[in-house]
């Protein structure tokens, strides 16, 4: 269970906008009255890919409490993933190895992954949080079109996957992202928001959009951002 968010865009404003955004609703997230803690401070992480520059972060701390980050400076187009996690009780936490987003590689490119949501799977080995095993299976099937199937079938509560590709050759990069969770008792803290910035354009968990206007993404289609 996991608050995150995406953008595209050449604006530190909407990077920091969007950033103080995740940071309150990590803290105390209205989704999740109801449930054991409101609050998601099991870690966190970010990818952000600006020019020439790759910051990769990754903390055991909440991210509304880890000052040793700061926002670095924007010039042109920016990729960036967010990630605050709330672990499942069965899944490993206590290391910064454990916080998204996580990473791969191939042959031609380099892939950053953060998920919300669980899947339920006997390929998932002790001590691997079950998201390394959805980066695995795109990394296998050469695509998140391609393992999109294979991942829904393991789904146990949702499948909320930001996906930044960064191609070996030249400087070509990809922000995709699929919106997919089963049943409707907990729609309200799956459902994703996308939204137009000032400099870009953004998606985001649900409860982000209580700080951010945005309109509700289509459930159960991967898109690019």
């Amino acid at each position: 269970m996991c608050r995150m968010f995406a953008y595209v865009g050449s604006s530190r404003k909407d990077m920091e906008r969007l950033y103080s955004a995740l940071k309150e609703a990590a803290r105390c997230d209205n989704t999740l009255k109801g449930m054991e803690g409101m609050s998601h401070d099991d870690g966190w992480g970010c990818v952000i890919l600006n020019g020439g520059r790759l910051v990769h972060y990754r903390s055991i701390k909440p991210v509304y409490s880890d000052g040793a980050f700061a926002m670095p400076e924007i010039d042109g187009t920016t990729y960036a993933i967010f990630h605050a996690r709330k672990a499942s009780n069965s899944s490993p936490k206590g290391l910064a190895i454990f916080s998204h987003p996580f990473v791969a590689v191939t042959e031609s490119a380099v892939l950053f992954m953060a998920h919300n949501g669980g899947l339920q799977s006997s390929e998932i080995p002790v001590n691997t949080v079950d998201s390394e095993l959805a980066l695995k299976k795109i990394v296998e099937a050469g695509s998140l079109t391609g393992a999109k199937a294979a991942l829904e079938q393991v789904t146990g509560s949702a499948l909320n996957l930001l996906l930044l590709s960064v191609e070996r050759e030249g400087d070509a990069a990809r922000m995709e992202y699929l919106n997919h969770w089963n049943g409707e008792e907990r729609s309200s803290y799956y459902r994703m928001y996308y939204a137009d910035m000032e400099g870009g354009r953004a998606v985001f968990s649900s409860t982000m959009a209580e700080r951010i206007e945005g309109k509700e993404c289509e459930r159960g289609s991967i898109a690019r951002l």
